[in-house]
C-alpha cells in the first residue's frame, strides 16, 4: 500500500534559482531555508512526489484554465516559461499513480481536468530545483487555479487535500508519497500595489503573520474560514496562492507544523508538518 511520508510547504519565487547561484543579495538565507526542508524531504524517502501549485497562464491559458487539474503523462518538462538559473529538463511521472488518483478523486467528488501532453512552469520546478536532489523522482502535477477568478473557495481546497490523503492511502501498491504545496501568501507582481521602480511587493505582511498563526496554532478551521477568495485577492494579485497550501495542510491532517520558517519580506514561508494519522 502507499503512504503518505512527508508533507511540505515552500514558495516558489522565479528569481531564487538565479539569486541563490549568483549569492547575492538574501541568497545565504534563501538557501538554507530551502536546505532546511530538503532535508526532511529526503528523510521521508520519497519514490513520488505531487506537486500541487497555480500556473502562470503558461501551461494553460484563459481559453483552457481548469479548476483543477491532474498530469497523467509519463514525463514532462520544465520550465516552460524561461525561469532564469534553471534550463529546461525531463521531469519523470508515474502515470499509474497519477490515473489512479484522477479516478479517486473524481469518486470523493472532485472532476480534475485530464492533463496528458504538457509542461510546468516554475510554480513547479522551482521546489523541484530546490527540493530534490534525484532528477529521477517521478513528480505527479497537481494544478489548482489561484490566480483567474473565480478561484475555488478555501473549503475546496481543504477538503481536495483531504480526499488526496484517502487517494493516496488507497493505492494499493508500494509508494512513499511525498506532496508539497507551492505558493505565497502575500503578493503583488506587476500591479498596482507594488512600489513605482519594482516588479513585486508585499501589500498585506499582516496577512502573513496570520496565515502563519493559524498553521503554528493547528487552527486550519478557522483560516478556511477566513480566507474568502475576496480576503486572498486583498493580499495581492496572487495571494489565492495559499489554496496550495490549504491542499497540502489538509493532507498532513491539519495540525502544526513540526517546523515553519518565515520571509515576512516576501510574504511566504517554508514548511514541513508530520504526517499525522
Amino acid at each position: 500500500m502507499a503512504a503518505l511520508t512527508g508533507v511540505f510547504g515552500v514558495p516558489h519565487t522565479p528569481a531564487f534559482p538565479k539569486l541563490v547561484d549568483d549569492g547575492v543579495g538574501p541568497a545565504a538565507e534563501i538557501r538554507e531555508m530551502y536546505a532546511r526542508v530538503r532535508a526532511r524531504v529526503e528523510a521521508a524517502e520519497p519514490n513520488v512526489v505531487i506537486v500541487v501549485a497555480d500556473d502562470h497562464l503558461n501551461t494553460f491559458f484563459l481559453d483552457n484554465f481548469p479548476s483543477i487539474g491532474i498530469g497523467i503523462g509519463a514525463e514532462t518538462w520544465g520550465p516552460n516559461d524561461g525561469t532564469d538559473g534553471l534550463p529546461p529538463r525531463s521531469i519523470p511521472s508515474d502515470p499509474d499513480f497519477a490515473s489512479h488518483l484522477l479516478a479517486e478523486l473524481i469518486g470523493r467528488g472532485f472532476e480534475p481536468s485530464v492533463v496528458q501532453d504538457f509542461a510546468i512552469d516554475h510554480a513547479m520546478v522551482v521546489p523541484i530545483h530546490f527540493l530534490l536532489g534525484d532528477p529521477t523522482i517521478p513528480v505527479v502535477p497537481l494544478w489548482i487555479n489561484e490566480l483567474v477568478p473565480p478561484i475555488p473557495t478555501s473549503e475546496r481546497a481543504y477538503e481536495l487535500g483531504r480526499c488526496l490523503r484517502a487517494a493516496i492511502e488507497s493505492y494499493d501498491h508500494e509508494r512513499n508519497v511525498v506532496v508539497i504545496g507551492s505558493g505565497s501568501f502575500s503578493l503583488e507582481v506587476g500591479g498596482v500595489h507594488i512600489a513605482p521602480d519594482q516588479n513585486y511587493g508585499v501589500p498585506d505582511p499582516e496577512w502573513t503573520e496570520t496565515v502563519v498563526d493559524h498553521m503554528k496554532t493547528a487552527r486550519a478551521a478557522e483560516l478556511v474560514a477566513r480566507a474568502t477568495p475576496e480576503r486572498l485577492h486583498r493580499a495581492g494579485n496572487v495571494g489565492g496562492e495559499l489554496l496550495a497550501w490549504l491542499v497540502a495542510w489538509a493532507a498532513a491532517g491539519g495540525g502544526a507544523p513540526e517546523s515553519i520558517t518565515v520571509q515576512p519580506q516576501f510574504g511566504h514561508a517554508y514548511a514541513s508538518w508530520e504526517v499525522l494519522s
